[in-house]
């Protein structure tokens, strides 16, 4: 998938979820659609070759694109823009 793409309300969501330093559950699918649930805080939002990632305190590095929900946000009920 070349630059994939997540809605900007939702990364907004993420950000405020990392600033107020919440914990938060992740459901994300892997490469073959197989849905993964992680807990933890979100320590960092960053890019690495054009890809958008979130680090949580529990060592996991999770690709925006294949977020599903974080905590009560789910990333189909948001636009993208």
């Amino acid at each position: 998938m070349k630059n994939p793409k997540i809605p900007c309300a939702f990364y907004d969501e993420l950000e405020a979820i990392a600033l107020q330093k919440q914990k938060v559950t992740i459901i994300f699918k892997d490469p073959h659609d197989t849905q993964t649930m992680v807990n933890g805080t979100i320590e960092d939002l960053f890019t690495k070759e054009k890809i958008e990632y979130l680090k949580l305190n529990s060592g996991w590095i999770v690709p925006l694109h294949r977020i599903v929900s974080a905590g009560n946000k789910n990333i189909d009920d948001y636009k993208y823009c």
